[in-house]
């Protein structure tokens, strides 16, 4: 028997077609915008959230909504349903997670590495300019659209660290002195559960280049939930040259490890990533440019983005006080 899908309002313009993902927080549905004639992704949150939810909805929303950029997923609209449910309504997009293309092929070719590195770098870039941090940068939340171009998605536990022109203060519920993002590419003030900024997206994009170019982890071999938190405090990673099943250009092996700094202050900026981005590609084989952006298709995403996340913050939140312990710093 087919699923009923629900109905946002009576005079609401988008009807829901299809449900494409759930988890512990609300639903994503594909919809139909009968005012502008085109498919839209609905994100439907569940009812009685927790106080101060709506908020934070509100906060994502208009603050999504002024970032205009051709590598992060565009926020159409939101609202609230007859139910009282709150909904994001975004763009639909076409293509596959990088997650699961990189879990198909392993790791993926210098030259297609680096150009979704620089796109990644961009998005993250325009991100920093309206006075966010996405904090939980990974490949599930980065989408590649037919044709080759990067939009980074799910901006669910984004804080606020300066004001939004336009938008009013809130309350953010992922506030300071909460580790939140997924432990792999958790940078080493997330594990602090101290204040982050742009800086820590950045190391979190190291981490996904390293995987990208090495088809592994720098801390790879980190099996405990601690032993891998510790190591992003503490222990230097191998060079990707070291492990990766191609030959890694010196220039791009040497932006890669400065990524991964521990200090946020050593790490390169995002000026820097896209200079040295720009040399490695120079000196890479031509390839195909990509299109211009179009309306495509975000179901496939978020049926392989899941929220496997918030398992791990639950696992995360009981380690943190021991991975940030004085005595465990003192290496």
């Amino acid at each position: 028997m087919s699923e009923i899908p629900p109905v946002l309002a009576a005079s609401s313009p988008y009807r829901l077609v299809e449900r494409i993902g759930a988890g512990a927080m609300g639903e994503v549905w594909r919809a139909r915008d009968r005012t502008r004639d085109r498919d839209v992704v609905v994100k439907l949150m569940l009812g009685r959230m927790p106080a101060g939810f709506g908020d934070r909805l509100r906060l994502e929303a208009e603050s999504l909504a002024k970032i205009r950029h051709e590598n992060v997923v565009a926020i159409y609209d939101w609202g609230v349903s007859s139910e009282g449910r709150p909904y994001l309504v975004m763009e639909y997009l076409r293509g596959e997670p990088l997650d699961a293309r990189v879990k198909r092929s392993g790791y993926l070719p210098v030259p297609e590495a680096v150009r979704l590195a620089r796109q990644l770098i961009r998005a993250l870039a325009r991100v920093h300019d309206a006075g966010m941090a996405h904090r939980d940068v990974k490949p599930a939340n980065m989408f590649v659209c037919d044709g080759g171009r990067l939009k980074l998605l799910d901006f669910g536990i984004i804080k606020l660290v300066e004001r939004v022109t336009g938008v009013a203060p809130l309350q953010v519920p992922t506030k300071h002195g909460q580790a939140l993002g997924t432990p792999r590419y958790m940078s080493p003030e997330q594990v602090r559960a101290q204040g982050v900024d742009g800086r820590s997206d950045l190391y979190s994009a190291g981490v996904v280049l390293y995987q990208l170019l090495s088809g592994r982890h720098p801390f790879e071999h980190c099996v405990k939930l601690d032993q891998l938190l510790m190591a992003h405090l503490a222990e230097a990673p191998k060079a990707p040259s070291e492990v990766a099943p191609q030959t890694i250009p010196e220039r791009l092996d040497r932006l890669v490890v400065a990524a991964l700094a521990k200090n946020p202050a050593q790490r390169p900026t995002a000026a820097t990533w896209l200079r040295e981005l720009d040399g490695a590609e120079a000196a890479a084989p031509a390839s195909v440019e990509v299109p211009p952006a179009e309306e495509e298709d975000l179901a496939a995403g978020w049926r392989h983005a899941s929220v496997r996340a918030r398992f791990w913050l639950a696992l995360v939140a009981a380690a943190v006080a021991t991975a940030a312990a004085g005595h465990l710093l003192s290496r």
